[in-house]
């Protein structure tokens, strides 16, 4: 799904319970967009520049005893005006269930093909958690379009592994790519694995 799309949609989404197919009581965003708790961000990017963008938004860098927390090869950041906490980290890690069926050799090709390219072409990882408040998706969802604007005004390539929602976690054309230009080569590839099955 193209970027601004994703963005336009996830902002104008009502904030609402809704229950999906298994009976679940969710949130519409998490229902429809995948956003939730421990919500991944992929960036090719230089780590400062995001790290310094993050701080103008009004994270900081969490210290203990004076010191910065470092969390793998990366910074740990909060912001008590969103409540959020961001661990931004150089360590690619794709989103669980790709990694499981990787793991298992159970992967569909465009599953594994998804791995392999979030392996091969994004440097730096952005998790977004949330405080215990109530309604946190759109707290999450706030921060998800702030960087996610700042990644389209800078032109930094991104993926949001987690953007498919519960309704359907099977459409991987609702999966964000940007550039633009990327998430049209994407898309032909689904189209085309789609006719395969």
């Amino acid at each position: 799904m193209k970027l601004e799309k994703y963005l336009q949609a996830i902002e104008e989404c009502p904030d609402k319970a809704i229950v999906i197919e298994n009976g679940q009581v969710v949130h519409r965003l998490t229902a429809e967009f995948g956003i939730e708790h421990d919500w991944p961000i992929f960036l090719n990017s230089d780590l400062k520049k995001i790290i310094k963008f993050l701080e103008k938004l009004e994270y900081e860098i969490k210290k203990y005893n004076g010191k910065k927390i470092g969390v793998d090869d990366g910074m740990l950041l909060s912001s008590e005006s969103k409540d959020l906490e961001i661990v931004i980290s150089k360590k690619i890690e794709p989103y669980a269930t790709a990694s499981a069926k990787m793991y298992k050799g159970d992967a569909s090709n465009l599953e594994r093909i998804f791995y392999q390219k979030q392996m091969r072409d994004y440097n730096l990882r952005i998790q977004l958690y949330q405080n215990g408040i109530p309604f946190y998706e759109r707290k999450i969802a706030e921060a998800v379009i702030e960087i996610g604007r700042h990644a389209s005004s800078d032109n930094i390539p991104l993926c949001f592994p987690k953007s498919v929602g519960l309704k359907n976690p099977k459409n991987y054309s609702q999966i964000v790519w940007y550039p633009d230009e990327l998430d049209d080569k994407i898309q032909e590839l689904i189209r085309g694995s789609n006719q395969k099955c």
